[in-house]
């Protein structure tokens, strides 16, 4: 994959009617986003050209001298996952999700999807337009879908800069940005709304080093906040600081039962209870099956859960890169079942964009839970 810009040929808003002065920002299914701005609300339209990351395009290359703020990139990461929140749950109070397939075996995309992946793709990219930014919809969003982004970028608030008081540059070319516009679509399609997420995970060179999760539904988890963020060495939301711990493990109980956090789906879910029992013995494991990867990572921060067991290779990069970049912040560690760490840099092909394999992750005792799922991994 590649980061380019744009060829200068936008697709045409036509008879755009508004009451006010208003940006529109529009992704195409190539993951093409043009800008659309009136001064007064009348039909004038002018263009302003952003770029986008596309697996199809020709390459180009990012200036070598582009250094970006992480502090600030890890603001807008926050920004991008609550407009998209604000898109998943405009879309669901109309009652009508628009679900449609983006395969021949179906796999179903929403319109929330769709909305999510414009507002938050739209926010990073007028900021940073020399990141690279994977999203999970970036060749599935219709050409008709229009979302209105109505500010310009901010600079973070001195409130944000006093919970993350240190900065970081760090050169474009090493960042890549991997997207959730909606974690569990599934769940968003039957009502299970506490399980549905929008995601944004940041690494640097490969590394997952800060994510935020966003729970457009909080209402429906009991939760005292909808967002979750973190950034290694740097910064921790309020409610996941009492959760950071050191680097090594905690000596392990030996009379310790793992509670870990699996799929809901009843094939994976049974997958897991033959793993389980085969790693760690009957009865040292209970088995909490959840939707969604954003909601498994948040039971895993807020200790409902000890750690989060996937079996299959289907799961992808933009599922965990959060997640994980949260679980790093706060003293974890996720990996592959054999040990093996997860690569969240550009990816150069679809093949890259999938994890590759199950992984194992936990914020206290990764060591010890990883030893058990090695028995039967390897």
């Amino acid at each position: 994959m590649h980061c380019w810009p744009s060829s200068g040929i936008a697709t045409s808003i036509r008879s755009l009617k508004l009451l006010s002065p208003r940006r529109f920002v529009r992704v195409d299914s190539c993951g093409l986003i043009s800008s659309h701005s009136t001064a007064d609300g009348s039909k004038n339209v002018t263009r302003k050209r952003l770029f986008t990351c596309n697996a199809y395009s020709m390459p180009y290359e990012r200036p070598n001298e582009q250094m970006i703020s992480m502090r600030k990139l890890l603001y807008h990461a926050i920004q991008a996952a609550e407009r998209g929140g604000l898109e998943v749950r405009a879309v669901q109070e109309t009652g009508n999700l628009e679900v449609r397939s983006k395969s021949s075996c179906f796999n179903p995309v929403t319109l929330g999807d769709m909305r999510s992946h414009v507002a938050m793709k739209g926010t990073l990219r007028q900021a940073f337009p020399y990141v690279c930014i994977v999203s999970e919809e970036d060749n599935h969003c219709l050409d008709s879908v229009a979302v209105d982004l109505d500010q310009d970028p901010q600079d973070p608030p001195s409130t944000f800069l006093r919970s993350v008081p240190e900065d970081q540059m760090v050169s474009a070319q090493d960042i890549t940005v991997w997207i959730d516009p909606l974690d569990g679509t599934q769940e968003y399609m039957e009502g299970h709304y506490e399980y549905v997420t929008t995601m944004v995970g940041i690494a640097i060179g490969g590394v997952p080093v800060a994510g935020v999760i966003h729970q457009p539904f909080p209402e429906h988890s009991a939760a005292s906040t909808s967002t979750y963020w973190a950034w290694k060495n740097h910064g921790v939301c309020p409610l996941l600081q009492s959760l950071q711990i050191s680097p090594q493990d905690p000596p392990k109980n030996s009379n310790h039962v793992w509670r870990l956090a699996v799929s809901r789906n009843p094939v994976r879910a049974g997958a897991a209870r033959r793993f389980s029992k085969a790693a760690f013995g009957s009865g040292n494991c209970e088995l909490v099956p959840i939707g969604g990867a954003g909601y498994k990572f948040i039971q895993m921060f807020r200790n409902n859960v000890n750690g989060y067991l996937h079996l299959t290779k289907n799961i992808k990069k933009w599922d965990t890169c959060a997640g994980h970049g949260i679980t790093n912040a706060l003293g974890g560690q996720l990996t592959g079942l054999g040990g093996q760490e997860i690569d969240y840099a550009e990816p150069e092909n679809k093949n890259q964009m999938a994890v590759g394999s199950g992984f194992v992750g936990a914020i206290h005792n990764h060591s010890a839970l990883l030893s058990s799922c090695r028995r039967v991994a390897l």
